[in-house]
C-alpha cells in the first residue's frame, strides 16, 4: 500500500501539515520528531523534527517505512484506507529509545512497537477490566506507567509494565453506566501526582489523587469544585483531550466547541482560541516548545510557535 503525500506550508507563523486522514493522537519522540496517529489510514506518521521527511508505521506489514516525499502547499484530506497491520489507531505514546505504544480502537488493543516498528506486546484484555472495548488513549505518568484511559467501558486505569492495574477509576456499570465517567477520552498527570480525566460526554473535567479518589470537578469557567451541576457561559461541549504547559496553564480540546480552552492551576478560564478554524480537533499537545493540534475533521496538524 503506498503512503499518501503530505503537504507543509508555512505562513505567519503557523505550519500546516496537511493531507492525512482523521489524524488523533499526537506524540514527540526524543530527537524532536512528532508522531501522528491516524484513524482513518489505520497508520502512525513519524515525521522529521525539520517536517523533511515523513516515515509510517502500519500501513503494510511490520516496520516503518519511507513516505512519499513531502510536497510544498496544501494538500486535501485523504480518503479513508482499509486496515493492513493496525485498525483504528487512536493515540501513540513513545518511549525514550523510539519504541512506542499505540491505542487501536476498532480492534481494541494497546501494542508495544520497538524501535524498529515490530510489535512486541499485544494487550487485548486489563486485568481487574476485562477485554478492551474501546480504548482511546494511553500516556505516560512520572513513573513511567501508562495512564489507559477506556472510553465505551467509562474507565481509567493506571497500569504497570506488566499491564496489571495499580489503580482503577470507574470501569463497566450495566445498572448506571456513565455514573462516574461517561466515556472518557484522556487522563493525564499533574506534578504532585493527581490525575485529570476529560470525562467527554459528562461536558467537564474531574480531578483524582493518585489513589483514584475524586477531588474535584471542573465544569465551567468558575474553577474547580468539590461538587459539580454547575451552570455557567463558557461550559465544555465533549472535551477530549488535555495538556499542560511549562508556566502552569491547562489546555483542554473542547471536541465539540471546535475550540482550545485555557485554564490556570485554579481552574479559571484563562481564554479561549477559536480563530484557527478547526474542525473538531482531537488532539492538542505542547510538544518540544510548540502547540501542535490535530484538526481532525480538516484532515490536518497546525503547529504553533507561539501559544
Amino acid at each position: 500500500m503506498q503512503p499518501p503525500p503530505l503537504g507543509v506550508e508555512t505562513v505567519a507563523g503557523r505550519t500546516v501539515v496537511s493531507g492525512f486522514g482523521r489524524p488523533m493522537g499526537l506524540a514527540a519522540g526524543a530527537d524532536g520528531s512528532l508522531y501522528v496517529a491516524d484513524m482513518d489510514l489505520h497508520a502512525i506518521a513519524r515525521l522529521a523534527p525539520d517536517l523533511g521527511g515523513c516515515t509510517w508505521l502500519g500501513l503494510a506489514g511490520d516496520g516503518w517505512r519511507d513516505g512519499a516525499p513531502m510536497m510544498g502547499g496544501t494538500l486535501q484530506r485523504a480518503a479513508s484506507r482499509q486496515p493492513a497491520m493496525l485498525n483504528g489507531p487512536h493515540s501513540v505514546a513513545v518511549l525514550p529509545d523510539g519504541a512506542c505504544w499505540v491505542v487501536t480502537y476498532y480492534r481494541p488493543s494497546l501494542g508495544l512497537y520497538d524501535v524498529e516498528g515490530v510489535c512486541r506486546v499485544c494487550h487485548t484484555s486489563i486485568a481487574r477490566l476485562g477485554p478492551l472495548q474501546g480504548p482511546a488513549t494511553a500516556r505516560f505518568s512520572s513513573r513511567g506507567r501508562l495512564l489507559l484511559t477506556e472510553y465505551r467501558m467509562n474507565a481509567v486505569a493506571v497500569i504497570g509494565t506488566d499491564a496489571a492495574p495499580i489503580v482503577m477509576i470507574g470501569g463497566p456499570d450495566p445498572v448506571r453506566p456513565g455514573t462516574l465517567l461517561d466515556r472518557p477520552h484522556m487522563t493525564m498527570e499533574l506534578g504532585d501526582g493527581s490525575l485529570i480525566v476529560a470525562d467527554t460526554w459528562n461536558h467537564r473535567l474531574q480531578r483524582f489523587d493518585a489513589q483514584g479518589r475524586r477531588l474535584a470537578v471542573l465544569e465551567s469557567r468558575d474553577g474547580w469544585r468539590d461538587d459539580s451541576g454547575i451552570e455557567a457561559d463558557e461550559g465544555f461541549m465533549t472535551p477530549v483531550a488535555l495538556a499542560a504547559s511549562g508556566d502552569g496553564r491547562l489546555l483542554t480540546t473542547d471536541w465539540g466547541g471546535s475550540r482550545l480552552m485555557w485554564f490556570d492551576e485554579s481552574g479559571r478560564l484563562l481564554s479561549v482560541c477559536d480563530d484557527l478554524g478547526l474542525d473538531r480537533p482531537y488532539d492538542a499537545q505542547i510538544l518540544h516548545d510548540r502547540l501542535v493540534i490535530a484538526d481532525t475533521h480538516h484532515g490536518r496538524v497546525i503547529i504553533l510557535r507561539e501559544y
